[in-house]
């Protein structure tokens, strides 16, 4: 899965509105903020529409584990990959000191295509 590019802080799509209200080019701002310029109009065309430059609250909840949690998941199942979900799941509860249920490493696993089969040992 490809990672998605961060969003703009709002300090600087405030600098963003401020040095465009004071009549620099899109091209000039995104050279001076080391931004695209395509990025410096999108940013002026959403502040023209809602009038704020606050970034939107998402849908959902967030997730429990974060990006350095899912690795070590993952690479443990590398380095073990015939160790069940339920005891996985205790390794990672002792670790992390975290409350989730077995699916939820069942799903950390499935993003990154590991299921529940082991190849079969050639004779």
């Amino acid at each position: 899965m490809a990672s998605k590019s961060k969003e703009l802080g709002v300090n600087v799509k405030n600098m963003i509105i401020q040095l465009r209200n004071e009549g620099l080019t899109y091209r000039a701002i995104g050279i001076q903020l080391n931004i695209s310029l395509f990025t410096v109009r999108s940013v002026e065309k959403k502040f023209n529409e809602t009038g704020s430059t606050e970034n939107k609250v998402r849908s959902g909840q967030p997730g429990i584990f974060s990006a350095r949690e899912k690795r070590s998941i993952i690479k443990e199942v590398k380095n073990n990959p015939k160790i069940s979900a339920p005891q996985l799941a205790k390794d990672v509860a002792n670790t992390s000191h975290k409350t989730f249920s077995v699916q939820t490493i069942r799903n950390v696993l499935h993003e990154e295509s590991y299921y529940g089969r082991v190849a079969r040992k050639k004779q």
